[in-house]
């Protein structure tokens, strides 16, 4: 199974294909009324993130205004206490070093934690150091061959070949 990845336009694997991101505002779903038992967040007028404060939830609130306005669908995701990438948010807004990372690290590192989540990352034959504090470039890949990041640390190569992915992407 190969994965590549650009942080700006699409994850392209085996079969599958993800659309690329937009610019386009983020439309609100369409409810009747929020569900109580989801937690709902909305776009602030414009993104935010500048150093926030160590509180998780401040986070999730950064990170969904970050988001959101790239890939507008998002929003439904979110609204899915189910869906991977509700668990990308929440894992991303919890991680020790959220406040140092660029832009594109942020995206990335929501990206990866997505398709572990989506491809039942904790059942892979090879998991080592995914999800972790340790930078993404590092997390497991099965080859050697090509490096999986950029000298400036954006993934360009990820292979997982057999390594027991499920799912959807």
């Amino acid at each position: 199974y190969f994965l590549f990845f650009n942080a700006r336009s699409r994850v392209v694997g085996k079969n599958s294909t993800m659309n690329s991101p937009t610019k386009s505002p983020a439309m609100p779903p369409s409810q009747s009324g929020p569900d109580p038992q989801i937690p709902t967040m909305q776009p602030a007028s414009r993104p935010n993130l500048a150093p926030s404060a160590p509180n998780p939830a401040n986070r999730l609130q950064v990170l969904y205004d970050f988001l959101v306005p790239l890939w507008p669908s998002l929003a439904d995701d979110f609204a899915d206490v189910t869906s991977p990438q509700l668990l990308a948010l929440e894992w991303l807004s919890e991680n020790a070093n959220f406040d140092s990372y660029e832009e594109e690290i942020l995206l990335q590192r929501f990206v990866m934690a997505t398709l572990y989540f989506s491809t039942g990352g904790s059942e892979w034959l090879q998991n080592d150091l995914w999800l972790s504090d340790v930078n993404e470039c590092l997390w497991y890949t099965s080859t050697n061959t090509r490096p999986p990041c950029t000298e400036a640390g954006l993934l360009t190569n990820l292979e997982l070949d057999l390594n027991d992915l499920s799912g959807t992407i």
